[in-house]
């Protein structure tokens, strides 16, 4: 999970301001009162913001001795000014004093230097740690209190505890105004769940929501990121989600989840399935539910062409770590570079493949391709270079980067962030399904063999592509239905195929369009009327089984009514009978 100022943005209120106190209140920076000397952070003086603003009338003044304060600026208001009474009275009032307001609006107007606000500070100390990912500690850091003394020399400084608690009060904030928008979404939301093992082999869980806000702004929020204590089976996954649905109160609002292809996942979205299920919560009987990543899978097909590379890609990456292997070597081949300047026009580096990554071996051959001339010039210069690939092997290298280039770009697509991507993964599927079969026909055994390892694993997640972005294809002015048949002709070569095809997913879509219309603007509570109709399979069953449950024992107590009312009837006319007769 990358954390940058970017990212992390969204989380702040639009004036600059985060709340520390429990009363939410909004703070600007560049709108605080001017100094007054009254704040000088003695001890036991008065520090609150609102005293400047107030004048004190002394306790001998009024009748039961107390001191009180009004306000300078309306005149109308008074309050007790004595430390057992707070200032929260004077602080709301200075909010709503359309007086005092005008006042401050005027200090902004002509540039009057702001007086410092530790309540302010202590924001944006809080708001510091969390856009760079500093340790509590920093703020006792000698050097960084040194800098904020002298900026200010009325300055509090604060302990890593204190830092701490307004991180977590920020963060008890943001939260609850995050799940008040997305409990008040008006549509769907999507789901991405990963798990992540960290170097000391702990494990970690990301919950990540995104959904389409009021504005229709493509938003992404990271619901949770948790420790995960083994083990991480797919039943032990599934309570988890469930339990941080429910703490966001979202699980009657989910569409869809993301995951990659572990095994664990694919148990993990089969019980939570069948757990959104038996409450009516999911669309289209959960058709749409689980959708596999792209990336992660497009990932596996590769990896599987990789374990075809043979030795030609193996010198190259021995010709890269011989160069890397010392400053002399790095300097030798840096001068082979110069003296092949007219050629090559590049300043990119060499770069080292990794096997976690497989598009890293993608860059290592592009730039070893460049500096082709320069490995040559290496090879006659250095005697003890000897990993250098013959003319034959160089032309295989390039081959075999053509075949990664393209899954190298569409990798990089279906990455991206800032842009919707479910339009995307149809059509970009389908390129990578017809550069297979073209690729299958090569003259070199190497990559036919590469391309028969990828279709094995293509066809073993992508042999049916997802109706789900066969929707966002159609509903893409760019593309529609006409797009979509054309696709399927050139992949299946059969016109009548294509149509019926087309037709099953044009069926699929109507039946999406009619659950959400079925209840108006009210997409959530579609759920709840198509759980009433007509259920297939295992949830059908169970609700029929439900209701005949229910029935039955509103039909036994009735029974237990009636029994018990005859028994009280005949005891009372028994007793007045009996007292008829004493009569």
């Amino acid at each position: 999970m990358d954390t940058n100022e970017e990212g992390l943005q969204h989380l702040f209120d639009e004036d600059n301001s985060i709340i520390v106190e429990e009363q939410p209140r909004e703070v600007d920076v560049h709108i605080i009162e001017q100094a007054s000397p009254i704040i000088t952070g003695a001890v036991g003086g008065p520090r609150s913001m609102v005293w400047p603003e107030f004048v004190v009338i002394p306790a001998s003044e009024f009748d039961d001795g107390k001191k009180r304060a009004t306000c300078r600026h309306c005149e109308s208001k008074t309050f007790l000014a004595d430390s057992r009474y707070g200032t929260s009275n004077m602080k709301k009032h200075l909010d709503k004093c359309p007086a005092y307001q005008a006042t401050k609006a005027n200090r902004v107007a002509s540039g009057e230097a702001t007086r410092f606000d530790p309540k302010v500070y202590r924001e944006l100390v809080a708001k510091a740690i969390i856009m760079h990912g500093y340790s509590f500690s920093w703020i006792e850091h000698k050097g960084n209190r040194a800098i904020h003394a002298y900026l200010n020399n009325q300055v509090i400084q604060i302990t890593r505890n204190t830092a701490k608690a307004d991180c977590l009060k920020l963060h008890a904030h943001l939260k609850k105004k995050l799940k008040d928008t997305l409990v008040s979404l008006p549509g769907r939301i999507c789901l991405t769940c990963d798990l992540w093992t960290s170097c000391q082999t702990e494990g970690y869980m990301c919950l990540t929501a995104h959904f389409v806000d009021s504005d229709w702004k493509l938003c992404s929020r990271v619901l949770n990121f948790r420790h995960l204590e083994p083990p991480h089976t797919g039943a032990v996954l599934c309570e988890i989600v469930l339990e941080l649905l429910s703490d966001w109160g979202i699980q009657h609002k989910i569409f869809s989840i993301t995951l990659d292809n572990a095994s664990s996942n694919d148990r993990m979205q089969d019980d939570l399935k069948v757990k959104l299920m038996e409450k009516g919560y999911l669309l289209s009987y959960g058709d749409h539910f689980h959708v596999r990543c792209a990336a992660h899978t497009l990932n596996l097909i590769v990896k599987d062409g990789l374990k075809a590379i043979d030795d030609c890609i193996v010198k190259i990456r021995e010709s890269v770590k011989y160069v890397k292997g010392s400053e002399s070597r790095k300097l030798l081949f840096h001068r082979c570079v110069k003296r092949v300047v007219p050629v090559i026009k590049e300043t990119k580096a060499l770069w080292l493949d990794v096997p976690t990554r497989w598009n890293s071996t993608y860059y290592m051959l592009d730039r070893a391709l460049i500096y082709r001339r320069a490995f040559k010039e290496l090879y006659l210069a250095d005697p003890l270079y000897r990993s250098f690939p013959t003319d034959e092997e160089w032309e295989r290298v390039a081959r075999i980067h053509e075949l990664l280039g393209p899954f190298c770009d569409i990798t990089d697509m279906f990455s991206g962030s800032e842009y919707p991507t479910a339009n995307l993964y149809f059509e970009n599927v389908w390129k990578i399904d017809m550069f297979l079969k073209e690729q299958s026909h090569s003259r070199d055994q190497v990559i036919r063999d590469m391309v028969l390892n990828m279709r094995a694993k293509f066809d073993k997640y992508w042999s049916e592509y997802t109706l789900l972005f066969a929707f966002a294809t159609i509903l893409d002015p760019r593309c529609k239905k006409v797009f979509l048949k054309y696709c399927y002709k050139k992949l299946y070569e059969d016109e009548e195929k294509a149509t019926f095809i087309l037709s099953q997913v044009i069926a699929k879509l109507e039946t999406l369009l009619k659950e959400y219309t079925m209840c108006g603007n009210h997409p959530t509570n579609v759920a709840s009327t198509t759980s009433s109709s007509t259920i297939s399979g295992s949830f059908e069953t169970s609700s029929y089984k439900r209701k005949f449950n229910y029935l039955a024992v509103s039909f036994f107590n009735l029974i237990i009514f009636i029994i018990l009312f005859i028994l009280a009837f005949g005891f009372v006319f028994s007793i007045y009978c009996l007292s008829s007769t004493t009569s």
